[in-house]
């Protein structure tokens, strides 16, 4: 029962919150999913789809200043890449363990990190829409 009480308060809350957004087409599916309880999610989606778009408007995210900041994290990464390597091979010959547990958590984050510096973390103000071309995967 506390479950039932708990989804039609989210769904009054989605109506509520859809009346006041200015497209027409999400209080109808607003009112839509009330009416049918379980496709509350999609007002949520289409909800969080605007939120996402003005999140990307953003002046950090505008190709000038996008470009800058990926360089000088490209650029760290490698810095701090090159850095940690030294600091393991000293640390080896000094006879210090590093544990395996903090070299593998420090690989996976740099991995990520670099993982996401490629594709430009998913910007779609400074690539196009589909990350890369055809041509990118079979030129060389």
């Amino acid at each position: 029962m506390q479950l039932l009480d708990f989804l039609q308060l989210v769904a009054s809350s989605l109506t509520d919150h859809a009346r006041f957004a200015t497209s027409e087409s999400v209080t109808q599916s607003a009112s839509a999913a009330v009416s049918l309880g379980w496709e509350t999610v999609l007002v949520a989606a289409t909800d969080s789809r605007d939120a996402l778009d003005r999140f990307w408007e953003n002046e950090l995210f505008k190709k000038p200043r996008w470009v800058d900041l990926m360089f000088w994290t490209r650029t760290i990464l490698c810095l701090l890449g090159a850095l940690l390597l030294i600091y393991e091979v000293r640390a080896r010959r000094m006879g210090a363990d590093i544990a395996v547990r903090h070299k593998r958590v420090l690989a996976i984050a740099l991995s990520v990190i670099a993982f996401g510096v490629y594709f430009d973390f998913g910007n779609p103000n400074v690539r196009y829409k589909e990350y890369y071309h055809r041509h990118e995967l079979y030129h060389y």
